[in-house]
């Protein structure tokens, strides 16, 4: 049986005369609900209390790890650099019912990095509950 449903939005929205190649913005909404009952689930209820704790380290040993793999940074590292996930930060449920956390284009790094996106491996969700 599923148990979770996710779904992913995208709106795109041109700004300026597109056949002079304006700015393309795309924003991304996903929702994720249980399966049985319909409830959007957040990520606490995924994570558990210390959801902030949880995910802020996971991401933070994600992106030093990606960052030194690099031959330059691939996140910001100044005032804009990765601080701390919210109740309103965006994810999703893969196919291996991992959470994926996501942030926007140009939220924690330059534009060619996208969107980034990090999984919380399976293990840190059970030595967390």
């Amino acid at each position: 049986t599923q148990k979770y449903v996710t779904g992913e939005v995208k709106f795109k929205l041109y700004k300026g005369n597109i056949i002079k190649a304006g700015q393309l913005s795309e924003t991304v909404a996903y929702y994720n609900l249980n399966a049985q009952t319909g409830e959007e689930l957040t990520l606490q209820q995924l994570l558990g209390d210390n959801y902030i704790e949880i995910a802020n380290k996971e991401i933070r040993s994600q992106i030093e790890e990606r960052n030194a793999q690099s031959e330059y940074p691939l996140f910001f590292t100044d005032e804009n650099a990765f601080q701390t996930i919210n109740d309103q930060t965006k994810f999703y449920i893969n196919s291996n019912n991992q959470v994926v956390i996501v942030f926007d284009k140009y939220e924690i790094a330059p534009g060619s990095t996208g969107r980034p996106e990090f999984v919380i491996p399976q293990e840190i969700l059970l030595s967390s509950k």
